[in-house]
């Protein structure tokens, strides 16, 4: 009985379905002044060796250049008064 407790344990998979922060990055920023965030679902399994992942989400939206130039603004001013 030992042994089939033992054996059902190595072979019962392992997964977690949690919600996650996920990322929209349309160009290579050097300071991600461009970045918007949203969330999805995230389901792992792990089961003999194998992992397995996917995320389930809408794509956050597109921030608009007004809204980019502000935020690099403000990124600048951080940076000048840490200077």
């Amino acid at each position: 009985m030992q042994t089939l407790h033992r054996l059902i344990a190595a072979i019962e998979p392992w997964y977690d379905w949690r919600q996650r922060d996920i990322f929209r990055l349309d160009t290579e920023e050097r300071d991600f002044s461009d970045e918007s965030e949203g969330t999805a679902f995230r389901f792992d399994l792990q089961w003999l060796g194998v992992h397995l992942a996917f995320e389930i989400g809408r794509t956050p939206r597109k921030i608009p250049a007004a809204e980019v130039a502000a935020n690099k603004a403000r990124l600048a001013r951080q940076k000048e008064a840490s200077a």
